[in-house]
């Protein structure tokens, strides 16, 4: 066990030259969307899909994707908190993540997927978007609203983003939109 923790931190320690400190570093979603120019909203819709892009395209899912997991350095977002963060390969039924963003399939223990991916991020987008946050008391509540009630309505000047939305928030993980190239096609529809 000693040893298993030993290596462990070898591990870790070998990806310390190419890891990045991000101090104090703003939070892409801080500002309201309300008092942004509909390109700013869809750069930072497309700074947040890169990010989870370029971790899925290395083969990895992040797992437990939150708004504040979404940072700016010199105008480039990164990714932080890896610690629900696995390969697709060593997927496993679900085990942990927070309620809030969970998808559908989750809370019926199945392996996180790209589409859990999505989904966690398609409510990040919600709250954004109508600068409303869900709020449920219980895990059972957070269940009840992700596997049957939840509704997709945003202001009526983001209305063009509500079939979008709809595709990455669907009930079911087979009728969620694909992956992250497809909703990035779907997006650049509204330039």
């Amino acid at each position: 066990e000693i040893l298993d923790s030993h290596r462990l931190f070898k591990t870790a320690e070998s990806y310390l030259p190419t890891a990045l400190l991000l101090q104090d570093a703003p939070a892409l979603f801080a500002q309201s969307p309300m008092h942004l120019s509909h390109d700013q909203i869809l750069q930072i819709l497309l700074q947040s899909l890169d990010a989870v892009s370029h971790l899925h395209q290395v083969g990895y899912l992040h797992g437990d994707l939150k708004p504040q997991h979404f940072r700016l350095h010199h105008k480039k977002c990164y990714l932080i908190d890896f610690e629900q963060t696995a390969l697709f390969q060593q997927l496993q039924p679900h085990h942990s993540a927070t309620p809030h963003y969970m998808a559908p399939e989750l809370f019926h223990a199945e392996a996180k997927s790209i589409q859990s991916d999505i989904y966690a991020l398609g409510i990040i987008w919600l709250e954004w978007l109508t600068q409303q946050r869900l709020r449920e008391k219980s895990y059972l509540d957070w269940a009840y609203l992700h596997c049957q009630h939840l509704k997709v309505q945003l202001p009526a000047q983001f209305f063009m983003l509500d079939a979008l939305l709809t595709g990455m928030l669907h009930k079911i993980k087979s009728q969620r939109l694909a992956d992250i190239y497809e909703i990035k096609q779907r997006l650049t529809e509204f330039v």
